[in-house]
C-alpha cells in the first residue's frame, strides 16, 4: 500500500463533465442505489418472515441462543472437539442491552438485518472507493453477492460466524483503504481490531489474513507505516495458531473436526457447482496471477490479496472435507472486489463476457437461495410442535426420558450429550422453566406411559438390540424421526 499503492493507481479520472454527462451520471446513480434499496428491504423481509427458532435444521444449532441470550444469558460460542471459534455469536449479547424485547426471536432477526445493511453499505462504499464512484458497477457486484445461496442462508438463521464474517470484513476493507489513502494510524488500528475480530469468528480466517499479508508484504509497494500494519496482523495469525494448537492438542485432545482427504478435486467441483460464481471467481484469479508474475502488474495488489484470499478459502475447506454453501461465502465476499476493478478497467469484450457471466451464475445461484429460504421458513412453522407435544405429553401424566447408553467411541458420547443438552434447552424454552427431561441408561423405568427420545449414536452402539427389544416390550413404536439432528422418539399408539 502507501502513497504510490494500489489504491492510487486504481483512481480514474471523470472523462466529462458536461451537463448531459453529469445529469446521465446523477439518474444511473439514483436508479442503482433505488435498486439496492429494494434488494435490502426484499432480503430483511426474507429474513424476518415467520420469524421462530428452528430445531430440526442445521443440527438445531439455535439451542445455542435459546440457551441463552433468549433468556437473557450473555451468548458464546461452544468449542472444543477442534473447533474454536469462541467470538462466533457474542454479538448478539447486544440484544440483552434492550431487554424482554431484545430477548424475543423477531429481535434477533431484525439484528441480523441491521448487521446485513451495514456491511452492504461499508461494502458499497469501499467499491465505490476502488471503481472511483462508479455506482452501477458496485451495485452490479453487490446483487451479485446477495443472489448466491449462501447470503440469505447466513443471514436467515443466527448460528452462522459467516454473518459476522461479513461485517468485520467489509470495515477490514474500507479502513484498510482509508488508511492506505491517509497513512491514517486511527484507520490502521481500525484494520486491525476487525482483522483481529473476525480470526476468532472462524478457525481458518487466520489464514485468510495471512494470504493478504503475505501477497500485499510480497508484491506491494509498502511504506514503513503499511510494514508495521502487516507484521501485526501476521502476529495476529499467529497467536491464533498458537492458542488452538494448544486447546486442541495439549489441553482438550479431542478428535479433528476434520481430516485431510483424497477426493479434493471431487470436493471442489461440488463446492464451485454449488456456487457457480466460484468459476467466475476462479478465472480471474489465473488472469491475475498471469498479470502480476508475467507482466509485472502491481497495479491491483490490495484487490488480488483478497481474491487470493478468496480463493485460498475455498481450497481450505475442500482440503478439509468440508462441504456447506456457507463455507465459501468469504470466498466470494473477498473476491467481489477483484471483479469491480476488472469491470471497471477491462476492455470491452472482456467486460461483456464477465457480466454475462455473471448474471448467469447468479441465476443459477438464485435457485438454491429460493430452496433454503422455503425449507428455513417451513421448520420455522413447524418445529415448535415438536416440544409442543412433548409438552402436552408430560403436563398429561406422561414421563419423557432420554436413552442414553455406553458408547465405546468418545465421540458418540459427546454427540449423545450435545443432543440431549439441544432438547433440552428447547423443552425449558417453551415450558417456560426446567423441564424434567429425564437421561436414563436403565430401561426397566421405561412404561407403556413414557416417551422415549434417543440420538442415532444409540441406534449404533453394540447394545442396541436390547434397547429395540425392551421398547417393543413396553409397547413403545417409532413416531418421529428428526433428520438434521438424527435423533429418533418411541411412544405409544394410544
Amino acid at each position: 500500500m502507501g502513497h504510490s499503492s494500489s489504491f492510487a493507481l486504481l483512481a480514474r479520472k471523470i472523462e466529462s463533465n458536461t451537463p448531459m454527462t453529469l445529469r446521465i451520471n446523477i439518474n444511473a446513480k439514483a436508479i442503482s442505489y433505488a435498486i439496492l434499496v429494494l434488494a435490502l428491504c426484499f432480503i430483511s423481509v426474507c429474513i424476518l418472515w415467520k420469524a421462530n427458532w428452528v430445531f430440526d435444521i442445521f443440527w438445531a444449532d439455535d439451542y445455542q441462543l435459546v440457551g441463552r441470550t433468549a433468556i437473557g444469558k450473555p451468548s458464546h460460542a461452544f468449542t472444543g472437539s477442534g473447533r474454536f471459534w469462541p467470538l462466533g455469536i457474542c454479538d448478539y449479547c447486544i440484544l440483552l442491552l434492550f431487554g424482554s424485547y431484545g430477548r424475543s426471536v423477531v429481535a434477533h432477526y431484525a439484528y441480523n438485518c441491521v448487521v446485513m445493511i451495514l456491511s452492504s453499505l461499508m461494502l458499497l462504499a469501499f467499491l465505490n472507493k476502488i471503481t472511483k464512484d462508479k455506482n452501477l458497477i458496485s451495485v452490479f457486484c453487490l446483487l451479485l453477492l446477495f443472489s448466491t445461496s449462501s447470503f440469505l442462508l447466513i443471514h436467515m438463521s443466527c448460528i452462522f460466524p459467516e454473518r459476522m464474517i461479513f461485517f468485520m470484513f467489509a470495515a477490514f476493507m474500507l479502513c484498510a483503504a482509508k488508511g492506505c489513502e491517509k497513512q491514517s494510524t486511527l484507520y490502521y488500528c481500525a484494520t486491525f481490531l476487525a482483522a483481529a475480530y473476525a480470526t476468532y469468528l472462524k478457525e481458518q480466517i487466520f489464514g485468510v489474513v495471512a494470504i493478504i499479508v503475505a501477497t500485499n508484504l510480497i508484491f506491494g509497494e509498502n511504506s514503513r507505516k503499511d510494514r508495521i500494519f502487516y507484521c501485526s496482523l501476521l502476529a495476529n495469525s499467529a497467536i491464533f495458531v498458537a492458542i488452538y494448537v494448544y486447546r486442541h492438542f495439549f489441553r482438550d485432545q479431542g478428535k479433528p473436526y476434520a481430516q485431510i482427504i483424497s477426493n479434493f478435486s471431487e470436493l471442489s467441483f461440488a463446492q464451485f457447482n454449488n456456487e457457480p460464481i466460484l468459476y467466475l471467481i476462479a478465472t480471474i484469479a489465473f488472469i491475475r496471477t498471469y498479470s502480476i508474475l508475467i507482466k509485472k502488474d502491481k497495479s491491483r495488489v490490495f484487490t488480488d490479496s483478497l481474491l487470493f484470499a478468496g480463493v485460498g478459502n475455498t481450497l481450505a475447506y475442500s482440503l478439509l472435507k468440508l462441504y456447506s454453501p456457507y463455507y465459501v461465502f468469504p470466498s466470494i465476499l473477498l473476491s467481489i472486489p477483484a471483479l469491480a476493478v476488472f469491470l471497471s478497467k477491462g476492455k470491452k469484450f472482456k467486460i461483456i463476457g464477465a457480466v454475462l457471466s455473471a448474471i448467469l451464475c447468479s441465476l443459477l445461484s438464485i435457485r438454491n437461495s429460493k430452496e433454503q429460504a422455503i425449507n428455513i421458513w417451513k421448520h420455522r412453522e413447524e418445529d415448535h410442535f415438536i416440544f409442543d407435544r412433548l409438552i402436552n405429553e408430560y403436563q398429561s401424566g406422561k414421563d419423557v426420558y432420554w436413552i442414553s447408553l455406553e458408547y465405546e467411541d468418545p465421540l458418540y458420547k459427546k454427540l449423545d450429550k450435545k443432543k440431549f443438552e439441544a432438547y433440552e434447552f428447547f423443552l425449558n424454552y417453551y415450558f417456560g422453566r426446567k423441564f424434567p427431561l429425564k437421561k436414563i441408561m436403565n430401561l426397566d423405568q421405561l412404561t407403556k406411559n413414557s416417551v422415549a427420545i434417543f440420538s442415532e449414536e444409540t441406534a449404533l452402539a453394540p447394545s442396541f438390540s436390547v434397547v429395540s427389544k425392551k421398547l417393543e416390550e413396553k409397547g413403545l413404536k417409532l413416531s418421529q424421526t428428526l433428520t438434521d439432528l438424527t435423533s429418533r422418539i418411541y411412544r405409544s399408539e394410544n
